[in-house]
């Protein structure tokens, strides 16, 4: 606003000069007006600014039950083999204004698990592997470190809502009945680092996801409780997305 009075100022003091008439004049001050437009759209379009493309994270996961924290025990019989899993989706972002923005995607989750146990004079080896349609609303912080640059650090968090399409345990790849819940509830937090382009917009960084919910769905036998089962995933999230 105080640079629009400025330029308005200025033409007003050229025309209580009599000098409206000069055509020089009148070039001058209509390119300040044109100029002053641009601007003032400029600032406007940065405000609520689109941006659509696709998500992927790779990420060490584990399946946190009853043998994962046994595993880690030196004294028994069950070993954790590291695993990896993927996320990988659509992405669209809505940016309230320069630092503040939401993040919504949609994706195809899958979470592994592995352990290798000595049973009976026999090593077993049991594998898990899960997967999920989840949805993400995350709150994104832009901080930009120097105004001439394109890149900017970001920091997300929010929750996760995944509904369960597959699931499937075997030990020596032979099927093992697991129940698991239709639904899974979690939060993800992201840092990272975003580059701006003409049109494009690069985004990576570190990605870890905690599951809150028990996937263990229990059976009369066994209640849920007695092996509460929750996600835990730490790797890297890339994304790119046009501005639209």
């Amino acid at each position: 606003l105080t640079n629009n009075n400025d330029d308005k100022n200025k033409i007003d003091s050229l025309r209580n000069n009599n000098l409206s008439n000069d055509s020089t004049t009148n070039l001058l001050a209509n390119l300040i007006i044109v100029n002053t437009e641009e601007n003032k759209e400029n600032k406007q379009s940065k405000i609520t600014k689109l941006e659509f493309g696709f998500t992927t994270a790779i990420n060490s996961t584990a399946i946190i039950n009853n043998t994962t924290v046994n595993a880690f025990n030196e004294e028994s019989l069950v070993a954790f083999i590291p695993t990896f899993g993927s996320n990988i989706g659509l992405q669209i972002v809505y940016h309230f204004n320069e630092k503040h923005s939401i993040t919504n995607s949609l994706s195809n989750s899958n979470v592994n698990q592995a352990y290798n146990q000595f049973n009976k004079g026999r090593l077993n080896e049991e594998k898990i592997n899960i997967s999920f349609i989840r949805l993400q609303p995350l709150y994104q912080f832009k901080y930009k470190r120097f105004e001439n640059k394109t890149t900017a650090l970001n920091i997300k968090a929010g929750p996760y809502l995944g509904f369960l399409t597959k699931s499937n345990s075997t030990i020596n790849e032979l099927p093992k009945s697991v129940y698991y819940n239709n639904y899974d509830f979690g939060v993800t937090v992201q840092i990272g680092q975003s580059v701006d382009f003409t049109k494009l917009v690069l985004d990576y960084g570190l990605n870890i996801d905690r599951g809150l919910s028990n996937l263990n769905k229990g059976t009369n036998e066994l209640p849920a409780y007695f092996n509460r089962t929750k996600i835990l995933g730490l790797g890297i999230y890339l994304s790119m997305r046009y501005k639209l």
